[in-house]
């Protein structure tokens, strides 16, 4: 069953619209929060306590009551007496009482009766009596502490479900004490290589041979957008062949991916064994590169079809692959950013489709500039080195002059 005629250059956005409505959110699970990295948090994080749970010290110096400070100059400092020391992870029985202090360490907690901390740069001990200390700068009530819930106060909904898990987060769900943590499973992806031509990677090419590059592009592609790959199959371009592979790979998958066989050359199969099996919903958009893109199910199981080009592959992948598995994965926030950027060269574009030209972006004085990364053929993988963002030229636009501003995707974050 088609669900756009064959014949139609479907339209970017639509064909992402069509992914992303027809995908199932996947279970979730509670993993090791050391397991947690990439993943989507399946349930919004309370805080069961205030971040810090104590007043606390941002300097090495003195808790001292900010009265007893008033005044005080190189010329004239403030003699107090040093009551004790309290290193972080200690808590202290003295009260501080006017006109005395303790020697306190960066991250200990402010000791009772204390209200602010004079850095030990601005304290001398006096040679005369080194139980006590010479105050010579004045510090304000609160001045270098760090008051209790400060960063997170008990009850705050800190992370919502959905939110993606990286460094930050992991660090923020340890302060909290959430060493297991519910999050939604990885998707598991069937990848087929196709090709007569394609061999491993450790083996030597052959005459009208190549080796099989868009098995790792895509494998680090699927890996880097949070999924694990549940199976590999190289296909030869013999009917029947693909047929057997696709029906495997929707056993052990979530997502089924192949590359090449997309186009309409008599060697290309993907389509036919994917109408022949499952229900076919689109084979071309009108893009740049990667015109020829298959989405389909199988056994009710999302499947790609991308071109056989590396660099097609690849701005495929990002393109839709990418987006359903994060939407698969429940992650909230699934977009890229996107900026305006000033192109830095000619780009000849030509009327029709959407391209997306492999660039170098980076921030200079008052605004992003962006410049093509070489030649942009589908089959020149070099074009991805270096690149980290895609210049984005509307399929109404013909060629581009260098200073006009584009939309940009960034790669990252």
């Amino acid at each position: 069953m088609f669900h756009v005629n064959q014949d139609e250059l479907l339209n970017p956005d639509k064909a992402l619209e069509i992914i992303l409505d027809s995908v199932p959110t996947l279970e979730t699970e509670v993993v090791e929060l050391a397991e947690s990295l990439g993943r989507a948090l399946a349930e919004d994080i309370i805080a069961d306590s205030d971040l810090p749970p104590f007043d606390n010290s941002t300097m090495d110096g003195y808790a001292v009551i900010a009265a007893d400070t008033t005044g005080a100059t190189e010329h004239e400092p403030r003699r107090l007496t040093v009551l004790s020391e309290e290193p972080a992870g200690t808590v202290i029985s003295e009260k501080v009482t006017p006109r005395t202090a303790v020697r306190i360490m960066t991250g200990a907690a402010i000791p009772t009766g204390a209200d602010a901390v004079v850095i030990v740069e601005h304290t001398i001990t006096p040679q005369d009596r080194e139980s006590d200390v010479l105050i010579y700068h004045e510090v304000k009530r609160g001045e270098n502490t760090r008051p209790a819930g400060e960063d997170v106060k008990r009850g705050e909904v800190v992370l919502r479900a959905g939110a993606r898990i990286g460094p930050a987060e992991m660090g923020m769900l340890a302060s909290l004490g959430k060493a297991k943590i519910r999050v939604t499973r990885k998707p598991r992806v069937a990848l087929i290589t196709t090709g007569n031509e394609i061999v491993d990677v450790n083996d030597i090419p052959g005459p009208g041979q190549i080796r099989d590059s868009n098995r790792y592009c895509v494998l680090g592609q699927v890996l880097v957008s949070g999924g694990m790959v549940s199976m590999f199959r190289r296909v030869s371009d013999k009917s029947g062949d693909m047929e057997q592979a696709l029906l495997a790979a929707a056993e052990v998958s979530d997502i089924i991916i192949t590359t090449g066989g997309v186009s309409v050359g008599r060697y290309d199969l993907v389509k036919d064994a994917i109408t022949e099996l499952g229900e076919l919903y689109f084979w071309k958009i009108a893009l740049k590169p990667g015109k020829p893109v298959v989405y389909a199910k199988i056994a009710g199981k999302p499947a790609f079809g991308l071109p056989g080009n590396p660099v097609s592959s690849m701005v495929t992948f990002d393109l839709f692959v990418r987006p359903a598995m994060l939407r698969m994965m429940g992650v909230r926030d699934i977009n890229r950013a996107t900026v305006p950027s000033i192109v830095q060269q000619n780009i000849k574009h030509e009327v029709g489709r959407r391209e997306f030209v492999r660039a170098v972006t980076i921030w200079r004085e008052n605004g992003y500039i962006s410049t093509p990364t070489g030649s942009q053929g589908s089959g020149r993988l070099s074009s991805m080195l270096g690149a980290n963002s895609y210049i984005i030229i509307s399929e109404d636009r013909g060629n581009i002059s260098a200073g006009e501003q584009l939309e940009v995707i960034l790669w990252s974050p």
